[in-house]
């Protein structure tokens, strides 16, 4: 248990054990070395040096005790009371510092975008995929599956796939092979720069009895090779490849083109039976168009005579 007790030099306050009253102990404040007395207790006086008379000698009994080690004292925190507002403040009195509450989390930046900037981006961003989507398509040749329709002419003569609703012209009769007018029908689209048609011309009363009557084939050459040099020249093609091709009950020619505005595939059938004897004409040109392309083989596998 430790005893409170005051420094006689300092005159401040400390601690020591209990054991230790009355001894030797040094001030944890002065570093002077003291009697430790209780702090209600009388202080001894000092007696100067003078006061035992230097002639008697001292006995055994009265020889001084041995020097005790200083036992270690503890100090004394200064007792602090509440300051009421009548106190006065001292120069040597240290004033009593205000608690200052922790600074809190920093609210986080308010972003700068907002709802109008995020739509901008969006449009933006629609901008330049259409832009991109359209010049990668531009002059492709490609035909959604979407736009073909299946059309017939008004006077329901046949039916064939178109990817669109065809625009009609006039076709003009070819004297020299017999041919008669006729139709053409044509869907032209500008931004694969694909154009698919088919076109006809009526045969003559003549030139069909005598188709009907050649087996060898020989009248049919000449009508198909007039028409095939007649398409030839319309397109202002060159022609790279030709092949006989069978056709229900008629017999016609493929012919494959390279011409300005891209490659060609035409095909021309000689119709000479049936109630409407006909020579037809249908084919496809643009970029990457090839015998075996969708666009191609869907539109000769979808030619039907009617009747």
């Amino acid at each position: 248990m430790f005893v409170p007790v005051t420094c006689t030099r300092c005159g401040k306050p400390f601690q020591v054990p209990e054991t230790a009253l009355g001894q030797l102990a040094p001030c944890p404040w002065c570093q002077a070395t003291v009697t430790a007395l209780p702090v209600s207790g009388p202080q001894p006086d000092a007696q100067p040096a003078s006061a035992v008379p230097a002639s008697e000698p001292l006995s055994l009994d009265d020889a001084p005790a041995p020097a005790q080690k200083p036992l270690a004292a503890m100090p004394v925190a200064p007792q602090t009371r509440q300051r009421t507002t009548s106190d006065r403040v001292t120069a040597s009195e240290p004033l009593a510092a205000t608690p200052v509450a922790p600074p809190g989390p920093e609210a986080p930046p308010r972003s700068r975008f907002s709802a109008a900037t995020f739509a901008i981006g969006f449009v933006l961003v629609a901008v330049v995929t259409s832009a991109t989507v359209f010049v990668l398509g531009y002059r492709s040749g490609r035909l959604p599956e979407a736009d073909w329709i299946e059309f017939t002419p008004p006077d329901g003569t046949f039916t064939v796939a178109m990817p669109g609703r065809p625009t009609e012209t006039e076709v003009e009769p070819v004297p020299e092979g017999s041919l008669a007018g006729g139709k053409r029908y044509a869907v032209r689209r500008w931004y694969a720069r694909t154009e698919v048609w088919i076109a006809y011309n009526d045969l003559e009363p003549g030139l069909t009895k005598k188709l009907t009557s050649d087996p060898s084939r020989v009248f049919a050459a000449g009508v198909l090779r007039v028409a095939r040099d007649r398409e030839v020249a319309r397109l202002q093609g060159t022609i790279t490849k030709e092949a006989e091709v069978r056709r229900d009950a008629g017999w016609g020619v493929e012919v494959h083109l390279d011409a300005p505005d891209g490659p060609t595939v035409v095909q021309l059938a000689l119709m000479a039976e049936g109630p409407h004897p006909r020579l037809y004409v249908f084919g496809i040109q643009g970029k990457n168009v090839t015998p075996t392309s969708p666009a191609c083989r869907r539109l000769f596998a979808s030619f039907r005579v009617s009747g």
